[in-house]
């Protein structure tokens, strides 16, 4: 349960992390191969691109984990009491969102798999193995959003509670 407990808390965080690393090494090792080599490392640009793709996507679900995608604050601000709400409407919003995203990341995905293109400067990195972020990125968030509305429904049934995401999420 304990290690569970910490993959839910920190699993995105860690992965995300892991590839803010790569990029830093990927950008460090192409500006000391300017200086070092006569010709500069080829692959690390297209590395450090496909790493910050893989980053934000991954980090989709830390924002939908603590509600820091897009919402409209004004209505929980004049009225306190209406905050789960407010949180479960924004969250089905994005739901829908992320679902059609999933879908069509599937579509794309498979499509760049059926033209077996390999990644330019890359080449033993399949595209669609690059693209791969997009379906996965959205079903983690997917996860994390009904996660939140759990939350938001179980403030509900406890009377009300008015303090929303403040209090389930620290």
């Amino acid at each position: 349960m304990k290690v569970l407990r910490w993959l839910d808390k920190n699993l995105e965080l860690t992965i995300s992390s892991v590839f803010l690393v790569g990029m830093v090494a990927a950008v460090c090792m192409q500006i000391l191969s300017r200086y070092i080599f006569p010709s500069p490392i080829s692959w690390t640009e297209e590395a450090t691109r496909y790493l910050f793709v893989w980053m934000v996507f991954t980090s989709l679900g830390i924002c939908a984990k603590r509600g820091k995608h897009i919402r409209i604050t004004i209505v929980q601000a004049k009225l306190p009491k209406a905050i789960p709400y407010v949180n479960i409407f924004a969250d089905l919003c994005f739901v829908l969102v992320a679902a059609l995203c999933t879908w069509y990341g599937v579509g794309i995905v498979t499509t760049i798999k059926d033209a077996g293109q390999t990644s330019s400067a890359l080449h033993w990195l399949y595209k669609w193995q690059v693209y791969l972020i997009v379906p996965i990125g959205f079903a983690a968030t997917l996860f994390r959003l009904a996660q939140d509305m759990l939350e938001n429904i179980k403030t509900i049934i406890r009377k009300g509670d008015s303090t929303g995401k403040e209090e389930h999420n620290g």
